[in-house]
């Protein structure tokens, strides 16, 4: 059992290893031809920054995160397959051990291969739209083909562990009801991603998060997928928020639709995954309180699009972290204070979890979210009327 923990860790932290080195090489390159070629992100009235900066860096996400995940699985593979892993970890070539991770191994690559169509698709739209520009319902279409494609896989909710009375979930409730989820999760991402290190940030925060439970549920690659996730996102992290003016990057839509995408499937994975205990609801509850921060966020502020008569899909100034740089934070407090929040909600869901039934955690995430609001929105008034 040592000798597996080991293995298992040696794979997560080569994974992450690999990402981070490939995307800290990659960046510099990528902010030389922003400039070459005059890619920028142009500054206007609702937009934070006021510079125009390189918003290329995502280019980067699918393809490093692919590159550094598909070597170390190869690499994984061909020590099962060989038998070398036997010379290096004993315990582990016993016959029972070996077939348990060529079945993790098979039962995997239909959900990597739709995985990797439906990034290629975001990466493709994601691209367009840095570049030329385009239309949210095109970017809309987009995504819910993408959604599918991961359906198709083999991934979305079977069960939602008794939110609201229901467990088993029929599949034409549940594939529509998954493909949702995927597109609420990739959207939020996509439209927090507003100052510098946020949807990082918070990404960040989810995936080492569900890294660390698939680890320790042995759900190895998965865990693989998060880390490297991570790796990436470390060194981008890095040249978003620390850089000088004149080396930042902005990870622009094609970043923040991958890791928003991928963030979609490993949350609906985690979910899946079989509970140890019939009262264990960590599966669903984890993932759903990482992202319960941004996703309230989308959904708050169409709530609030449609009551004024709005087009949905208009941008405004009405994310949280609009509203809190409007309440007199700086861009870095907001960003660190909307992260340590997200942690906040993480951290008393799951103490919360150990004796409270989970549909009571949901009630009370949403009634602190709604509160949260309204004391924002009245610090903000009596803020503006002491500056005025």
């Amino acid at each position: 059992m040592e000798q597996l923990y080991v293995f298992n860790a040696l794979s997560v932290l080569l994974v992450f290893l690999v990402a981070f080195a490939t995307e800290y090489i990659l960046l510099p390159k990528i902010l030389l031809i922003s400039r070459k070629k005059h890619l920028y992100d142009i500054p206007d009235a609702r937009k934070e920054h006021k510079i125009a900066t390189p918003r290329l860096a995502g280019v980067s996400f699918i393809p490093v995160l692919l590159f550094s995940f598909l070597i170390v699985f190869t690499l994984r593979m061909w020590l099962i397959d060989s038998g070398n892993l036997q010379n290096l970890f004993p315990s582990l070539g016993n016959a029972e051990g070996l077939l348990l991770m060529k079945n993790e191994i098979f039962h995997f690559q239909r959900e990597l291969y739709m995985l990797i169509c439906g990034m290629i698709l975001l990466l493709l739209i994601g691209v367009k739209d840095d570049l030329v520009g385009v239309t949210f319902m095109g970017k809309f279409r987009v995504q819910i083909l993408a959604a599918i494609l991961f359906c198709c896989g083999g991934v979305f909710f079977e069960n939602v562990y008794g939110i609201f009375g229901v467990h088993q979930l029929p599949v034409y409730v549940s594939i529509p009801f998954s493909i949702f989820v995927i597109v609420l999760v990739t959207n939020s991402i996509n439209l927090i991603d507003g100052i510098d290190g946020l949807a990082s940030g918070l990404t960040i925060v989810a995936t080492v998060t569900m890294g660390i439970s698939f680890f320790f549920r042995d759900m190895i690659l998965y865990s693989m997928l998060s880390f490297a996730c991570v790796g990436l996102l470390i060194p981008f992290f890095y040249y978003n928020v620390f850089m000088r003016q004149v080396r930042k990057l902005f990870m622009g839509d094609t970043g923040s639709l991958a890791i928003g995408f991928l963030l979609g499937y490993l949350a609906i994975k985690h979910s899946q995954m079989s509970p140890g205990e019939a009262y264990d609801v960590m599966p669903i509850l984890l993932p759903f309180s990482v992202l319960f921060l941004p996703a309230f966020d989308v959904a708050r502020v169409m709530y609030a699009r449609k009551m004024k008569g709005k087009p949905l899909f208009m941008p405004d100034r009405n994310h949280i972290h609009h509203r809190l740089i409007d309440a007199g934070f700086s861009h870095h407090a907001t960003m660190i204070f909307i992260v340590l929040l997200s942690l906040f909600i993480l951290l008393l869901n799951m103490l919360l979890s150990l004796a409270v039934n989970i549909n009571l955690i949901i009630v009370l995430d949403f009634l602190f979210g709604i509160l949260f609001n309204k004391w924002l929105a009245v610090y903000t008034v009596r803020k503006k009327g002491k500056t005025a």
